[in-house]
Parts: C-alpha cells; structure tokens; sequence
C-alpha cells in the first residue's frame, strides 16, 4: 500500500516598510504578508496585535515580533521613533505698536520656524526666525521642525492685541528693585502721564498669578507674594502703553 505525503508549506512574512521610520506621536501603518493569521508582540502602540495591518502610534522606538499561522514563520520589525521638537511661544510687552512673540521649547538649535496668524502662514524672513514682531492683532502660533529628522510640533494658538500705539507715551519707565530679590520686590514708575497703572505678576507660561488695579504710577509699588524660587515677569500697562520687567526670586 503507497501512504500518500502531505507536504505542510512554510509560510514567509514580509513587513512592509521593511525599516520604519516615525515622527513621535504620528501614527504609521505596518503591512505583514504571506500568512493567513497574524500575532504581535509586544502590543505597545499598536491599535491590533492579530491584524495584517497595524498603526503603530507611540513614543518610542519599539522592535516588534509577528509570527504568522500560529507559529510557521517569525519575522522582526524595528520601528523607529525620531526626535521631534516641542513648540510653545511667549507674549512680551506690547511696545511701539508691537508686541514681541518668542518661541520656547527643545532643541533650540538645528531648527527651522514658521509663524501663523489666524491659521494663515505668514510670508517674509521676519516670519521664519525664533522670534516674531506681530504688529496685527490676531490669534498666533508657531511651527517648528528639526531639520536632521523633518518631524515638526505646531504650538497651540494664542491670541495677540496690539494695544498700544508707535510713540505712545514714550517717557513712561518702570524698574524692579532689589532683583534678584528674596522676600519682596519694589516696582518704581515714572511716567509724563497721571494716569493710573494696572501692575500683572505673571509666571514664565504667561500665566497671571496676581493683577493689581489703580497703582499711581508716582509711588514705588511693593509686590510681596509668596513665590517659589525661579523667573517671573511683571507687565506694567497705563493706557496703552506697557512695559514688561524679568524679575527673579531666590
């Protein structure tokens, strides 16, 4: 009697792209064939772990392993993660009908910049540099790319008011004494104008910690806060103009 053979094919994974390459936190689709059923390990990232095509979406370089049919074929996939910047943007003091945008974040060399006025990208050198002059009012943001990687952060959108004018009240001063300082700080103001001044505290992300209304501008103002160590600004605006002073508490 002749025992018919039964040959068993071998099956043969292919990952398609073979060598991945992502932005963090951009999804990427990874295509395995020639097989009927699929596993991955580990899951990290992955939207499925038994489908053919998967989206990797996760922050770090990760190798995966598919197996296919159940255990008749292996293959290994790395996918890797490049650097990508982070993206924010500080408002200065409006000035001479200007208000100064700066953007913040890492790296902070080896990039390039794109600014954004009311989600219109705007032309011109002046528009590609770390800092940018905003003479319009308008909601701003900021792209930035890493050059060796081409992966990019936009920043969120923040709105920008210019609110004061070329010339406006030029002879208005405004200093902080002692700075640094430790207990309290002193803000001492001139100005050719008897109006009276509004006085911000503000932390680093532009966050008010404390507004005062109505300070006459021909006294020193004592500011005694209760702060943490570190950088702070103090925007002092009377009409419309504004002056921005870096203090530092110790």
């Amino acid at each position: 009697m002749i025992l018919p053979i039964i040959c068993n094919d071998v099956c043969e994974l292919d990952i398609t792209p073979a060598t991945p390459e992502v932005c963090k936190n951009k999804p990427k689709t990874i295509t395995a064939s020639g097989a009927t059923t699929y596993s991955w390990a580990p899951a990290d990232g992955l939207d499925c772990t038994t489908c053919a095509v998967v989206t990797f979406d996760y922050d770090a370089t990760t190798t995966y392993t598919v197996t296919g049919d159940g255990g008749d074929c292996t293959a290994e996939v790395t996918v890797v993660v490049k650097e990508t910047p982070t993206s924010n943007f500080t408002i200065g003091a409006c000035s001479g009908g200007a208000v100064l945008l700066t953007r913040t974040g890492t790296p902070s060399v080896g990039v390039t910049y794109k600014w954004f006025r009311n989600g219109v990208k705007l032309t011109g050198s002046a528009s590609t540099g770390s800092t940018y002059s905003a003479t319009i009012s308008g909601n701003y943001k900021v792209k930035t790319t890493i050059t060796a990687t081409n992966c990019s952060k936009v920043s969120g959108e923040k709105t920008v008011t210019i609110s004061c004018k070329a010339g406006d009240n030029s002879n208005f001063t405004a200093e902080a004494y002692p700075n640094p300082f430790s207990q309290s700080v002193t803000i001492n103001m001139a100005s050719g104008s008897t109006e009276l001044a509004n006085v911000r505290l503000v932390d680093l992300s532009g966050r008010t910690l404390r507004e005062f209304t109505g300070v006459d501008t021909s006294a020193p103002f004592e500011i005694n806060e209760n702060l943490a160590p570190g950088v702070y600004f103090v925007r002092v605006s009377q009409g419309s103009t504004e002056k921005m002073i870096k203090i530092i508490k110790e």
